[in-house]
């Protein structure tokens, strides 16, 4: 007896691991008009923390930030609404801390600067710091850290003479800005990605502008920071005109992907994977130029994973449902596209970020328009180590949804006045009225602090509207259904 339900014990067990091992999920998250995915970290096994993009009116963006764990469920989340226009483009952990950068017009003048914000764990703002070239677009697009130091890149866009320039800002931790290195080097050239490969050296990819036929070539390059010497390679024989997007380590050197039009007499791309030893010295690539490929197809993200294997993600016009979809693979030396998948309908999605996890699986993040309930959604999708992924998404929750530990009960539908009640009492700033379009209706102005508000909303027309309640603390949201 004892045996069996040893044996019992140990198939169950057995079964169980079987299943963590083989967790994968495929999940939207959004609310009102466009959301993008932009940036993941895996903070501790199968805990995600995702960054995005949401445009709650106006189209304008702002940063939302949110956890998920091990079923992509949302553990805890933020919002990072002020009346300037933020976008995010980069994430990193620190220690006890969390960075974004991106661009702001959180300024005294009118250009759009770029910013890093520090964060805690509990998501509560420690500074923002905007700072870039007079009277010039400049943008934060990837960061890293190095002990008590952070790197940011930065590219610095002319708009008169379209230049682009590309530098790396150094802050301390407490956001002191301690140097600028310009990357530039007499050419026009943009930065993508930003990697650390010792304490010392930075490797940075994009595409400079090397001669004068005013076309971009995907570049590579180093990057000393106590000396400011900087060793780039070029590969336009190889790619033509094109862009690095992103790059890895390998096990032998680098391996860069991106889009080319070395193939195309127009402006639709390629996507390639460059293979580069130590010293960033050409190996061997990988384009796919046949006809079946006379589409736009473009490589946003690489990795290797545990087993030398590369994974890809990105966009395919070529393939799928129709419009961009995403475009997910996995590559051997010597067979490619060992595994391959799209996501997508008819209109745009594509993957833009990838990462390996700790239980040696795969996340990618991206945007998609799959479940039409909004403009775009964040995407994310997590492929098991056998590489198993839910083809069907579910929109799970809203990024913007109530904070579910706090609690609030509303009178719906509506007439005239709308009666909210809350669990406890709450410093209440102001009320904001969304159209089920996502554009801004009005603005209520509260500044009260009360367990209850009675909003006269008399003033609307019938329909249905989204009410944000702007508190001290957080954010709440309400669907309300205003009748005649």
């Amino acid at each position: 007896m004892k045996k069996s339900i040893l044996f019992i014990v140990l198939i169950i067990s057995c079964l169980w691991q079987i299943r963590a091992q083989s967790t994968f999920f495929t999940k939207t998250y959004g609310h009102y008009y466009t959301n993008i995915g932009v940036d993941v970290a895996e903070i501790s096994k199968n805990q995600f923390l995702v960054l995005g993009n949401s445009s709650i009116q106006d189209y304008t963006y702002n940063p939302v930030l949110f956890l998920l764990g091990d079923t992509g469920q949302i553990i805890k989340k933020a919002e990072f609404f002020s009346s300037s226009i933020y976008k995010a483009n980069s994430l990193m952990v620190g220690q006890n801390a969390y960075y974004i950068s991106g661009i702001t017009n959180d300024s005294q003048s009118n250009d759009y600067e770029a910013f890093i914000m520090k964060i805690d764990t509990a998501y509560n703002q420690v500074w923002v710091k905007s700072f870039g070239y007079p009277e010039i677009w400049d943008e934060a697009i990837s960061m890293i850290g190095i002990g008590n130091r952070i790197f940011v890149a930065v590219n610095s866009y002319e708009t008169e003479n379209l230049e682009v320039m590309a530098s790396v800002y150094e802050f301390s931790g407490n956001g002191d800005s301690l140097n600028c290195i310009p990357i530039s080097m007499n050419h026009a050239t943009e930065l993508k990605k930003l990697k650390l490969i010792s304490d010392s050296v930075l490797v940075f990819s994009g595409t400079i502008q090397e001669f004068a036929d005013s076309s971009f070539t995907a570049m590579i390059g180093k990057l000393n920071i106590h000396s400011e010497d900087i060793d780039f390679r070029t590969y336009r024989n190889v790619l033509g005109e094109s862009v690095a997007h992103s790059f890895c380590e390998t096990s032998s050197g680098y391996a860069i992907c991106g889009s080319t039009k070395k193939y195309f007499d127009f402006s639709n791309t390629d996507g390639f994977l460059l293979y580069l030893n130590d010293s960033m010295n050409y190996v061997s690539d990988w384009i796919v130029s046949n006809t079946a490929y006379n589409k736009a197809d473009d490589y946003f993200d690489v990795v290797e994973d545990f087993e030398g294997n590369l994974m890809v993600a990105g966009r395919t016009e070529s393939f799928g449902d129709g419009g961009f979809d995403v475009l997910l693979f996995k590559c051997v030396s010597g067979a490619w596209f060992s595994w391959s998948a799209t996501i997508g309908k008819d209109r745009y999605d594509a993957g833009t970020r990838l990462i390996n996890t700790l239980d040696s699986s795969f996340l990618a993040i991206g945007e998609t328009t799959l479940n039409g309930a909004n403009n775009q959604d964040i995407l994310v999708v997590k492929i098991s180590k056998e590489m198993q992924f839910e083809y069907e998404p579910s929109h799970v929750t809203s990024i913007m949804e109530v904070d579910r530990n706090f609690s609030f009960r509303y009178t719906n539908p509506i007439v005239d006045k709308c009666q909210i009640y809350f669990e406890e009492s709450l410093h209440i700033k102001k009320v904001k009225i969304m159209g089920s379009d996502g554009r801004l209706v009005r603005e209520l102005a509260i500044n009260s602090f009360s367990p209850n508000i009675s909003l006269n909303l008399s003033f609307l027309n019938a329909g249905l509207y989204f009410l944000i309640i702007e508190t001290d603390r957080l954010h709440l949201n309400c669907k309300v259904l205003k009748v005649e």
